[in-house]
């Protein structure tokens, strides 16, 4: 009988190691070196811990002639720095919390003017989708 108990309790045990899987430490990530590039990529997110308010955007399309300047509010806190988008491109000298966009620099058609603020670790983004007209020939 002490047996029998003793080949069941062995090969439980190999049993149960066999499908703990191996557990090896998480490479630490090596700093970034001068002139290396970051792609941060955004998702929607379904939970966003910052609400970013746009104020200023036009009902109607944007003149070529015009311009318009978009200002945010951030709830529930004031964030730490702030990062403007144009057609999915960064506007580099571009971080402060209100942007002026003038029609006559943009080709005409539908342009996005998106925003990706931060506050410590935590990540909000906002777009809006808005229209500059072509250009009346004269």
């Amino acid at each position: 009988m002490k047996r029998v108990f003793y080949v069941i309790f062995v090969v439980i045990i190999i049993f149960t190691i066999s499908c703990i899987p191996p557990v090896f430490p998480k490479p630490k990530p090596k700093p970034p070196k001068e002139g290396d590039l970051s792609l941060i990529i955004i998702e929607e997110d379904l939970d966003i811990p910052i609400v970013i308010n746009f104020d200023g955007v036009p009902q109607g399309p944007l003149l070529p002639d015009a311009e318009m300047t978009v200002t945010t509010t951030t709830t529930p806190c004031t964030v730490d720095s702030y990062q403007w988008y144009l057609d999915d491109e960064i506007l580099l000298n571009e971080t402060n919390s209100s942007i002026t966009i003038i029609g006559e620099n943009l080709g005409s058609g539908t342009h996005k003017l998106a925003l990706l603020v931060t506050k410590n670790d935590i990540l909000g983004t906002e777009y809006i989708v808005f229209r500059v007209e072509e250009k009346e020939n004269e």
